[in-house]
């Protein structure tokens, strides 16, 4: 389920309207304050769910809670600044073999 069903079906959420739809205020930021892609926290978001649904994490009771809003857009600007970073300027870098290490096989 999206986020923004999960938010808005609860009983005490905001009854939305499209002028002041508190779930899209990402459009009133500066250009380099820009949010994550939303597909890029979609697949974050379902994997962390498939993950702490699985049960394989430990209490689930715990996991239920341990990734809000806040650490999902945390997570979409960590792994945006990763891959930004891997790819170089340019995006040259993503046809490029990283350096060969000796103890490696």
């Amino acid at each position: 389920m999206p986020p923004d069903q999960v938010l808005f079906s609860r009983a005490d959420a905001p009854v939305r309207y499209q002028e002041d739809d508190k779930y899209f205020a990402h459009r009133h930021l500066p250009s380099d304050q820009r949010l994550p892609d939303s597909d890029l926290l979609k697949a974050i978001h379902s994997y962390a769910s498939d993950f702490y649904g699985s049960g394989k994490s430990g209490n689930p009771r715990y996991d239920f809670k341990s990734l809000d809003e806040t650490a999902l857009l945390a997570m979409g600007i960590l792994i945006e600044e990763a891959v930004a970073e891997s790819l170089g300027k340019t995006g040259d870098l993503a046809f490029v073999e990283g350096p060969q290490r000796e103890d490696m096989p």
